[in-house]
């Protein structure tokens, strides 16, 4: 029997759940850190914050289709 094609939902659904792992991964590791007294709370709050604000400006390029963003 032929496999079938991949769906947009099948390769939206392989991303988020990559997403999820991503994150699971990212937790464990703060923890870890926390855990063992490598870093303290603020530093890995800091930390965490730089990664959004980074992360901010790229999210919203790509939200904004292109049309809408050279108005």
């Amino acid at each position: 029997m032929p496999e079938r094609l991949p769906t947009k939902q099948d390769e939206t659904n392989t991303r988020l759940g990559e997403a999820q792992a991503a994150l699971w991964l990212s937790e464990s590791l703060i923890l870890a850190l926390l855990e063992a007294n490598l870093l303290n709370t603020d530093t890995i709050l800091e930390a965490i914050d730089i990664v959004i604000a980074a992360k901010r400006p790229k999210a919203w390029r790509v939200a904004i289709p292109m049309s809408r963003a050279r108005r």
